[in-house]
């Protein structure tokens, strides 16, 4: 009897703690009141934001009038489009090393006199080039990566031809916008092919609106006389330009894509980005079109397997156990060098192999 109470309490345990949710900071300024827009409120991100996110998280808000906050205890920061773009938190949210999802575009100006915005970009010029901004009568955007998991994982985001996403259900244009920044300006990462375009404001990487900036690469800031220091993205990174005024409009495939940006951005790197660690694998094809894998430390083990083309498709996904002798049939591979990514209970391990048929 006093086994089965011990299994039982131990049970209770490891469901309690599957059960812990991740927590996430919301980053958010009670705005002023739109008159011209209802149904507006002075908190949209509590009206609109919140309601997303606490099914599946615990969500505490983080008002931006904090100084430097200790946001060591999150799993995620949503930076809302609410806070100014020079409010006191602005500046300790610049290259924090928490994954982000973004909703502002306007803190990528050059740092302001309190070092406060980003300097991400240059400053706009005024009947001239405009690095970051709104669109007020954008309703739509135009998907480059249809293929990336925030469209995907684990809401599909319905579209009749998939080219184009409806973020608003609004019909006039003051009760509407899209925020977006000029991709091709967040150097050297753009220019390093490290700013992924995900999606498109007007259909040009001049009015991105969905991106992703890889983990581990640079983007200089540079302040207003000209002092540029590199900003290092330590963490996953995707903005979603939605204005707030916004969110009251926004339609189900909006808040699908912000839950789907959420888990992508609290889901352990896999594949082709996932950190890699040492082991002695080995990785054979056989005469009867199979992969085999081989390892001491695979015995009584579970891994999960990726294939990849040298371009970085995947083309093959598979999970395996022991007793499958960790064999995968590649029969549907041609000829040529495939990048072989695989997850154990001790990490991630990564082996290239060659088909020669």
């Amino acid at each position: 009897m006093k086994k089965v109470i011990l299994l039982s309490l131990a049970m209770v345990i490891a469901v309690c703690v599957m059960a812990q949710k991740k927590k996430v900071a919301l980053i958010s300024k009670v705005v002023a009141n739109r008159t011209d827009v209802s149904p507006y409120s002075t908190d949209v991100d509590k009206d609109f934001i919140l309601p997303l996110l606490t099914t599946d998280y615990d969500v505490t808000t983080v008002l931006s009038s904090t100084t430097a906050p200790d946001l060591s205890a999150y799993d995620l920061v949503l930076y809302s489009e609410t806070p100014g773009s020079t409010d006191a938190i602005t500046a300790s949210l610049k290259g924090l090393n928490k994954p982000m999802l973004v909703m502002k575009v306007h803190q990528y100006k050059p740092d302001d006199a309190r070092n406060r915005s980003w300097g991400w970009t240059p400053a706009n010029v005024t009947g001239g080039a405009q690095y970051y901004g709104q669109d007020p009568s954008a309703t739509n955007v135009s998907i480059n990566d249809p293929e990336h998991p925030i469209f995907k994982t684990p809401n599909v985001i319905s579209n009749e031809i998939f080219s184009k996403l409806d973020l608003s259900t609004a019909s006039t244009p003051s009760t509407i916008g899209l925020g977006w920044v000029d991709a091709t300006a967040l150097k050297p990462a753009y220019t390093d092919g490290k700013v992924k375009v995900l999606a498109t404001a007007n259909g040009s990487e001049t009015q991105t609106a969905i991106l992703e900036i890889v983990k581990g690469s640079t983007v200089t800031s540079t302040n207003t006389v000209g002092t540029s220091t590199p900003t290092v993205i330590p963490q996953k990174y995707i903005q979603i330009g939605i204005a707030a005024i916004n969110y009251h409009n926004m339609t189900q495939n909006a808040k699908n894509l912000i839950l789907n940006a959420c888990n992508y951005l609290l889901a352990p790197a896999t594949g082709l980005n996932a950190p890699e660690i040492s082991d002695n694998w080995s990785v054979y094809v056989n005469g009867n079109k199979q992969i085999e894998l081989k390892s001491a430390s695979l015995q009584a083990d579970a891994i999960s397997v990726d294939i990849f083309d040298v371009k970085g498709s995947k083309l093959i996904s598979k999970n395996l156990r022991s007793d499958s002798n960790f064999i995968i049939d590649a029969s549907q591979l041609g000829n040529g060098a495939y990048i072989l990514s695989a997850r154990t209970s001790q990490g991630v391990v990564k082996k290239s192999f060659v088909i020669t048929k």
